[in-house]
């Protein structure tokens, strides 16, 4: 559901930024036989000055990746230097859904200390929306994690209890 919701949200940003270059084609993606690498256009604004509405598309047109491309994505975004907006866009292809609990943290970590790399206001806010994204993953698998540490004593105290009920019974009947 959180993927749900944060698609959401960037689809809302990608909207306010109507009529700026898009940073890749809207032709629909190559089946991923064809290839797994996305195509970036040749007259993208460099990554340095990407502006909300750009990273914004990105993040949604990224979203509809096969796990491939965005598996290719996240090796090309890792071989470099990350200017801070490919460190956005790295920390949002962690954080897909079903990212492991390492990729969350790494995705958190690229995102820490970032809110002032960016001049324009609406990436700033694109910034700390994707922290608290991954800030609120991360504390839900971990009250997840709780939860079911405590339904297992429940359940091993609910045994516990008909074990003594059941010890009882035979010796009420005597």
């Amino acid at each position: 559901m959180r993927a749900d919701f944060s698609l959401v949200l960037v689809l809302l940003l990608a909207g306010c930024a109507n009529g700026l270059p898009r940073l890749f084609p809207a032709e629909p993606e190559p089946p991923p036989a064809a290839s797994a690498t996305p195509r970036v256009a040749a007259s993208a604004t460099p990554h340095s000055n990407a502006s909300a509405g750009q990273l914004a598309r990105y993040l949604a047109d990224s979203a509809a990746w096969p796990a491939q491309t965005q598996a290719a994505e996240i090796r090309r975004l890792q071989g470099g230097a990350l200017t801070p907006p490919d460190r956005l866009k790295l920390a949002w292809l962690l954080a897909r859904k079903g990212a492991r609990d390492e990729e969350l943290a790494h995705a958190q970590e690229l995102l820490a200390g970032q809110e002032n790399a960016f001049a324009d206001a609406g990436s700033r806010q694109l910034l700390l929306l994707l922290q608290r994204v991954v800030r609120l993953e991360q504390e839900l698998r971990e009250e997840r994690r709780r939860a079911g540490a405590l339904q297992e004593k429940i359940d091993r105290l609910v045994e516990l209890e008909r074990s003594l009920h059941e010890r009882a019974k035979p010796q009420e009947s005597k």
